[in-house]
């Protein structure tokens, strides 16, 4: 009997919630049993993530939740949070399905449209788990692809070249991501201000702007969905490179890239 165990993959449930918890302003409320989300949230207080971890909120379930299928114990969480005393300036809700609510085909898309109409300034996203079959990166992929059809708002281009970076997601996991150098060496090399970086350092303000972007910088195969639908709604160019080399130098493998969809002559 090894004195060891190996560290279970993340879940494609748990990397949606890594990447959509890191978005400042915005509420993640799980349908789902209560265990579920005091987990979540005392892992990311005990890696330091104390603001993400007040960010996830869970309703609780009892049997006749279950047996009946109601949607009341949800729609009444919500409005505790959305118009209650305790509400700290809630931007956007993101509701996520546990999976005993999967299990018996619960319509969260039908509850997040109901109280879409309630609340019509307020942006409220239902998003698919994937299930239990479906891989860790789905669950990323489907975040960024939620949060840009969800938030980007139609507006003008920025004055100046500016970028998106996605797929870098703050994960407790793995080291808190610095994005301050990357940041710097993208002014510094293509004169790039970076509008959002997709979802270790953004808000719902921030990406309610992510269309006036000239470039977006997809960081990993998770990122691609989103650039796409990005580049189809806005005419955005984008340009893949992978997470590692996002986070250090290997981004700038793709300088002759970069160049072109800035509309650049690259530097002899």
């Amino acid at each position: 009997m090894p004195l060891y165990r190996e560290m279970p993959p993340p879940t494609s449930r748990m990397k949606m919630l890594w990447a959509l918890a890191g978005v400042r302003g915005a509420l993640v409320l799980e349908y789902g049993c209560e265990g579920h989300m005091l987990y979540a949230q005392s892992f990311h207080e005990r890696v330091g993530l104390e603001s993400e971890a007040r960010r996830l909120r869970s309703t609780h379930l009892e049997n006749s939740d279950i047996v009946f299928g109601g949607s009341t114990r949800l729609e009444e969480a919500l409005a505790e949070l959305v118009e209650g005393p305790a509400d700290t300036g809630t931007q956007a809700v993101f509701l996520l399905p546990s999976s005993v609510p999967m299990v018996i085909g619960f319509d969260l898309l039908a509850v997040a449209a109901e109280a879409q109409e309630r609340w019509p300034e307020l942006p409220i996203i239902a998003l698919d788990a994937g299930g239990f079959g479906a891989a860790p990166a789905y669950g990323t992929e489907q975040a960024l692809l939620a949060l840009a059809r969800g938030l980007a708002h139609d507006t003008m281009r920025t004055e100046g070249p500016s970028a998106n970076i996605i797929g870098i997601c703050s994960e407790p996991f793995g080291p808190r991501t610095d994005t301050t150098g990357l940041i710097a060496r993208l002014r510094s090399s293509f004169g790039l201000d970076v509008l959002n970086v997709m979802t270790a350092d953004c808000s719902v303000q921030s990406l309610n702007g992510m269309g006036a972007a000239h470039l977006n910088l997809a960081a990993g195969t998770e990122a691609l969905a989103c650039a796409r639908y990005l580049e189809q709604r806005f005419g955005t160019p984008w340009v893949s490179c992978s997470t590692e080399g996002a986070l250090h130098e290997g981004v700038f493998e793709n300088r002759d890239d970069i160049y072109k969809a800035l509309e650049r002559k690259v530097d002899p």
